[in-house]
């Protein structure tokens, strides 16, 4: 009867030892965590990308700035498709609605919809963002939306 106490105390030293090895490996891996984090080198991916990202209200603004303008109609269906792309940032673009202002279309030489003009430069039809920003010199790769 006596080994039976001597079991049953080395399953609960067994299980101590486990315990209070899970617990250093805890406390080790949080105190990495927390210092990795609060070093100033030390910047997670996700905050590189918030640095970088513009959103879509900035570009349409840079687009704004450099003096492009989006000549459309609002029953046309790539211009709707375009402003959805642009969303509430779309207030922000120059937009000469062509049923409204024929005279500002037929002087910048607009033959469809949407038509982007910069200077003289032109890109007719749907453009992703891309397209613009080529155009323009906007930044627009790492739009945040």
């Amino acid at each position: 009867m006596t080994e039976l106490p001597k079991v049953k105390n080395i399953k609960r030293t067994r299980v101590e030892i486990a315990i209070r090895f899970i617990l250093v490996v805890a406390l080790v891996a949080g105190f990495i965590k927390l210092f990795a984090w609060n070093s100033p080198g030390a910047i997670s991916e996700e905050t590189k990308h918030k640095e970088t990202s513009i959103t879509t209200e900035d570009f349409a603004k840079c687009l704004n700035g450099k003096g492009l303008i989006m000549y459309g109609d609002d029953t046309c269906e790539k211009c709707q498709a375009q402003k959805k792309m642009f969303g509430d940032a779309f207030s922000e673009i120059n937009y000469v609605n062509c049923y409204f202002e024929k005279d500002k279309c037929a002087a910048a030489g607009v033959t469809g919809y949407p038509m982007w003009v910069i200077e003289e430069k032109k890109l007719s039809g749907l453009q992703k963002f891309s397209n613009l920003s080529a155009l323009t010199g906007c930044e627009a790769s790492n739009i945040n939306k």
